[in-house]
């Protein structure tokens, strides 16, 4: 059992399964073909009566000759991903405890070692498999009643999930969870609850996206799917966002250094002071509360060198219901 000797090393998930129960979903790729002479092979019984679905015929082979070991092959259509081999034989002895996977030019790619006389075997994936070979040992007679050969099952990625979209101005901001055994996602939308979805960006490599196609006032819903080598998932959770113009600020912040506050009186006097971007920020948050009425009924500036005198110190006191109209004009020390 132990005297195989593998070019390839496997790990193998051997399931000692009835025979009738395995291999369902898959399509048996040798069903109906008859195996060809690799040397030293006589065929006593009929060649695809191990690949004719039945269970209780047998193809029977033998050396040719005394004192040698024989071999005979099945010829797959194309070079396949095979990763699991169903077999039913009369002695593991009699082929060695093994069957041999060869690629187009007949090299060994790996020896499939068995356990049992009936199993399902299942492998990791060995690609680019041609042929499939039995070997028959010295002077012994062999009976296979099944040999079935599958390929590797294709098994797209899960769904996406945890998508989640918010609008900005002129976009809608994507993110999701990511996928495993994904290698991108692709960003479906809608203007309609539930779909249909039209694609807006393929295999994006991920876990994020910015849809900068989307209009403003327009309401969209998003599904987001996972893509492998295999296939795509199914749809993500649904989330929906609708983009929206920027609003000006009602009440914008100096941003330069300095500004020249200009304050129209409501009997036409205009006052005119030069303050610092702080000073400038307290007279508009004084302004906005006493607007709101909050807050005391005047404002103090400070004239500093606004006005020159022999005082150490002189304020302007601003009334609130005197002010007609102000203006800010900012500017940049260093420009």
């Amino acid at each position: 059992m132990k005297k195989f000797i593998s070019f390839l090393v496997l790990s193998l998930f051997v399931l000692c399964l009835p025979i009738s129960n395995a291999s369902a979903a898959q399509t048996d790729l040798l069903r109906g073909l008859q195996p060809e002479v690799v040397h030293w092979t006589l065929f006593i019984t009929p060649k695809s009566n191990a690949t004719d679905g039945d269970d209780s015929t047998y193809t029977e082979t033998k050396p040719y000759k005394e004192d040698v070991s024989f071999a005979y092959k099945y010829i797959l259509a194309a070079p396949t991903t095979l990763n699991k081999i169903r077999i039913k034989v009369d002695s593991l002895g009699g082929l060695g405890s093994k069957i041999s996977l060869l690629d187009s030019n007949s090299n060994l790619i790996s020896n499939i070692p068995l356990t049992s006389t009936e199993q399902v075997v299942i492998f990791d994936p060995v690609d680019n498999v041609k042929y499939i070979q039995i070997n028959g040992v010295n002077n012994t007679n062999l009976k296979l009643y099944t040999l079935e050969a599958y390929s590797k099952e294709a098994q797209p990625p899960a769904k996406p999930s945890t998508l989640t979209t918010s609008g900005g101005d002129g976009k809608v901001n994507l993110t999701w969870d990511s996928v495993p055994n994904s290698t991108g996602y692709n960003v479906k939308r809608s203007t309609t609850a539930g779909g249909p979805y039209v694609t807006v960006s393929n295999n994006v490599p991920d876990t994020k996206y910015v849809d900068t196609t989307a209009v403003n006032g327009t309401q969209y819903y998003y599904v987001v799917t996972a893509l492998n080598a295999d296939g795509e998932s199914a749809n993500s959770n649904e989330a929906y966002a609708t983009p929206l113009a920027s609003q000006p600020n009602p009440n914008p912040q100096p941003t330069g250094d300095r500004a020249i506050l200009t304050i129209t009186m409501t009997n036409g006097l205009e006052k005119e002071y030069d303050l610092s971007n702080n000073e400038i920020t307290s007279f508009m948050s004084w302004y906005d509360a006493k607007d709101a009425g909050r807050g005391p009924s005047f404002f103090a500036i400070n004239k500093g060198t606004n006005n020159k005198g022999p005082f150490s110190a002189r304020k302007d006191y601003v009334i609130f219901d005197k002010i007609l109209t102000f203006e800010v004009s900012e500017y940049n020390l260093s420009k």
